[in-house]
């Protein structure tokens, strides 16, 4: 795919591709990959990648997003947040880049489908800019993850312990069905703050929105159930 083979992108265009993916096992890791050069105007234009899981009814943006098991491959300084809001590939890359966007398919199991879309944003200016190429998409299901892990010593981690916001939950990837049941937050007075269900055994909370304090992060598997304690300082 590329935005036009001779011109350059037009502006104020929000023109987009979809495609679905049905998960058809319960276990292991769906990964898909493409190559992709970008030339957008920095802050200003670019492509955003979104998924769904309720038949495209709603769309998530998959940068800074829990439920994304990974998401890698890109020039990091070409991840930007864009006027209108929006996390976006943006700027100039004129190397070829292998992405990977995975996700964990014992979570993908308890939803309907899995839905991907591509989709461009641009302003009013023209940017004489030639804007997102893409070729050679694929989809694999892999029963080990595409970027290799360290073995971990304890089978689920919460991380860490101190923090001004941001608590990392992880687990050690099984070869059967592994899904976070529930996930909840709770303050030092035995209040609930937080809670989730069936989450990805690699997922991520945010506490900026709370006071600082200790707070217990208790993590119920389908195999365990333990508590953590983290203390938040802004």
């Amino acid at each position: 795919m590329v935005t036009d083979t001779l011109n350059p992108y037009p502006v104020n265009d929000t023109s987009a591709f979809s495609f679905g993916i049905r998960p058809w096992g319960r276990w292991g890791i769906i990964a898909l990959q493409w190559k992709q050069k970008i030339d957008f105007d920095k802050k200003m234009d670019g492509g955003v990648v979104e998924f769904s899981i309720d038949s495209g009814a709603t769309w998530q943006n998959t940068f800074n997003n829990p439920y994304v098991y990974n998401f890698y491959g890109y020039d990091t300084t070409n991840r930007d947040t864009l006027m209108t809001g929006e996390y976006a590939f943006s700027g100039t890359d004129s190397n070829w880049r292998d992405i990977w966007l995975c996700f964990d398919y014992s979570y993908l199991s308890t939803t309907d489908s899995l839905a991907l879309r591509f989709r461009l944003l641009t302003d009013a200016v023209d940017s004489n800019k030639e804007g997102w190429l893409i070729d050679n998409m694929m989809a694999h299901v892999t029963y080990i993850h595409t970027a290799k892990a360290a073995e971990k010593v304890d089978k689920l981690t919460v991380y860490p312990t101190r923090t001004s916001g941001i608590v990392h939950i992880d687990a050690e990837k099984r070869n059967e069905f592994y899904i976070i049941e529930q996930l909840t937050i709770t303050d030092a007075m035995g209040r609930r703050v937080k809670a989730y269900k069936n989450c990805p055994t690699r997922f991520w909370i945010d506490l900026s929105d709370q006071q600082d304090g200790l707070y217990y992060v208790r993590v119920k598997t389908n195999f365990q159930e333990k508590v953590f304690k983290i203390i938040l300082a802004h």
